[in-house]
């Protein structure tokens, strides 16, 4: 995962109770291989070949083109540094506010992907009355292909806009991708820009 996200912070936020027996997933953050953070999921690709070596089961999502993957998804926002050791205990602000709407988002999509296949340039959008991501919509892409095989990689999470959205029905979603990495925008799930459709 390093290749592709550079070096991993040595902090990580953990849940209190975890992923693999009905919580939350840890986040797992990456400030070194582009501006802002990287929040990424570690406990999906799961092995279940012997059991007696491993210490969890299930087979976790896997796609047309890998058969298995962790999510990725970034902010242009330093929610990395010191503050990570502190976002369980302290109200942050803004980084706090982006930090809880990132592992929302990857711990509302990492259910589903154990139970549906998610292909790259598909899309989702979560009910209105959740927190944090209610109403919001994001497309699914493959996050540095190159750096992976068929056997394991990244799926990038980005949010997008309801214009987007539409637009990527239209045209497709491999056109959005398109125009969101020809205006600067990929692979941030940040808003606060003029939508490219």
């Amino acid at each position: 995962m390093e290749k592709a996200l550079g070096k991993e912070h040595n902090l990580v936020g953990h849940a209190l109770i975890s992923y693999e027996v009905g919580g939350a997933l840890h986040g797992y953050f990456y400030p070194n291989a582009i501006k802002g953070t990287g929040l990424a999921t570690k406990q999906l690709a799961r092995l279940s070949n012997d059991l007696a070596d491993k210490q969890y089961d299930g087979y976790g999502p896997c796609n047309k083109i890998y058969d298995k993957y962790e999510f990725v998804i970034f902010t242009r926002d330093d929610i990395a540094g010191e503050e990570v050791g502190k976002l369980n205990n302290e109200y942050l602000g803004k980084s706090e506010e982006k930090y809880s709407q990132l592992r929302t988002m990857l711990n509302a999509v990492a259910p589903y992907a154990e139970e549906a296949e998610i292909n790259p340039y598909e899309t989702i959008s979560f009910p209105e009355r959740w927190k944090y991501i209610g109403g919001r919509s994001a497309i699914f892409c493959a996050f540095k292909p190159d750096c992976f095989d068929k056997k394991f990689g990244l799926m990038l999470i980005m949010e997008i806009f309801p214009s987007e959205l539409h637009f990527k029905t239209i045209k497709g979603g491999k056109a959005l991708i398109k125009l969101l990495k020809g205006s600067g925008h990929y692979p941030y799930s940040d808003l606060n820009r003029k939508p490219v459709a």
